[in-house]
């Protein structure tokens, strides 16, 4: 099992590119038992890219369930690479383990939410030269604010 911190920190990372307004002061020390919890219970998997010691990317997916897949799929629910190692081959690293692993649990395909663009999109680019495919966009909805 990965390293519930380093993943905790990783994933923190990401958000905080992603959506800065949104989380560039949020304290992620809460999330590290959620982490270690989901990892625990295999409800989600995490992989992570080191250079030498030091973490560089992170990988997580968990499985999903649909009519349209036949079953069974697994879910990229966060890629990030450290931005000085973004071309170095780590995030096809990432992708190839993850591939590996939706084949030995039985998963019809991988899917992967991406950012919004025009802005992200290097990482549009990214996922359709690991052989995704461009289905459209996703929407969230929360819930935990009703």
């Amino acid at each position: 099992m990965a390293d519930a911190g380093t993943v905790d920190d990783l994933v923190g990372r990401l958000l905080r590119e992603l959506v800065p307004d949104k989380y560039a002061n949020v304290d992620f020390s809460p999330f590290l038992s959620k982490a270690e919890n989901l990892m625990a219970q295999e409800k989600i998997w995490a992989f992570l890219a080191w250079r030498g010691d030091t973490p560089v990317g992170v990988l997580t997916l968990h499985e999903g369930h649909a009519l349209y897949a036949n079953g069974a799929f697994g879910e990229i629910s966060e890629l990030w690479i450290a931005p000085v190692h973004r071309s170095s081959g780590a995030g096809q690293l990432l992708i190839n383990a993850a591939k590996t692993f939706a084949r030995e649990k039985g998963w019809s395909s991988l899917e992967v939410g991406a950012p919004d663009q025009p802005r992200w999109a290097r990482s549009a680019a990214f996922y359709k030269s690991m052989g995704f495919e461009e289905v459209g966009p996703r929407f969230d909805l929360p819930l935990m604010d009703d």
